[in-house]
């Protein structure tokens, strides 16, 4: 149903697309879809995922694997007629590489939250799991309130310079928040993680309808997509570093440490990408 009404939505919505010189048949898409590209592209996130998800142990073959198709897949694009990725482009727009990266780290910074938060709520300080869900909630409101806040506003950089900045500070509440402390905390770290999650999500998406080329602008898009999916994965994986076996404070505090220090570097590429201003 959902899916229904979004397709009714985007036909009442979305304007007709200008004609193209030549017919978007079957076989004129085949002829210019660089299917190998697409293929080492795809085998190279697979075994990419993998690896994040065998974390903290780690999976060599997949590792091998991700290597070797990385490397077959930008040689092979650096050489394709219609490449599926336009390496060169892309190596050579910086802002562009520096907004895929910001948005997989502040993606990262804010699914921990969502992720770790509950587990240790539940397993560290033995609550249901009905009220640690609710943990959650502030996350969700701050981030629509967010998202809409900045949405049309021409602007990119400051809010770009306050989400990396909040997910400082996210980091920085887990590994001062402990099972024997109050609500607060955890409470607050939520809140500021919705900042992080409206934030990215919008200003992300205006830096990239800004910078891509109209011919790139799909792949783009989907690139952008990957990052933030391998930003959630990679906090699942963080999660599952730390906590192990045991949830702890202790490995609480270690995801906030890390998350505290990815934060940094994700600020320090906001301020000194001058793409930005």
């Amino acid at each position: 149903m959902v899916g229904i009404i979004t397709i009714v939505l985007g036909l009442a919505s979305i304007e007709p697309d200008a004609k193209h010189e030549h017919r978007m048949t079957v076989s004129f898409f085949i002829a210019h879809l660089d299917v190998m590209g697409l293929l080492l592209f795809s085998i190279t996130i697979s075994a990419l995922l993998i690896v994040l998800m065998s974390l903290p142990t780690f999976d060599k073959v997949s590792g091998c694997v991700t290597v070797i198709a990385l490397l077959a897949f930008v040689a092979w694009e650096l050489h394709a007629a219609t490449p599926f990725v336009d390496v060169r482009s892309l190596a050579a727009d910086s802002a562009m590489t520096l907004n895929f990266l910001r948005a997989m780290l502040t993606m990262l910074g804010a699914y921990v939250v969502m992720y770790a938060l509950p587990q240790w709520l539940e397993d560290a300080c033995h609550m249901n799991a009905g009220v640690s869900g609710m943990f959650i909630i502030p996350m969700g409101v701050v981030a629509t309130v967010a998202s809409l806040s900045i949405a049309k506003k021409p602007i990119v950089r400051l809010p770009l310079m306050v989400c990396c900045s909040a997910m400082v500070a996210v980091g920085m509440l887990l590994a001062c928040t402990s099972s024997a402390g109050m609500v607060v905390l955890p409470l607050t770290a939520s809140a500021v993680a919705g900042l992080v999650l409206g934030l990215s999500m919008s200003t992300s998406q205006t830096v990239l309808y800004r910078r891509a080329a109209s011919e790139h602008i799909g792949t783009s898009s989907g690139l952008l997509r990957t990052s933030i999916y391998i930003g959630s994965i990679g906090a699942s994986s963080l999660s599952g570093v730390f906590f192990g076996e045991t949830v702890t404070d202790g490995g609480l505090h270690g995801i906030g440490i890390t998350v505290a220090v990815l934060g940094v570097a994700a600020l320090l590429a906001t301020v000194m990408d001058r793409t930005l201003r």
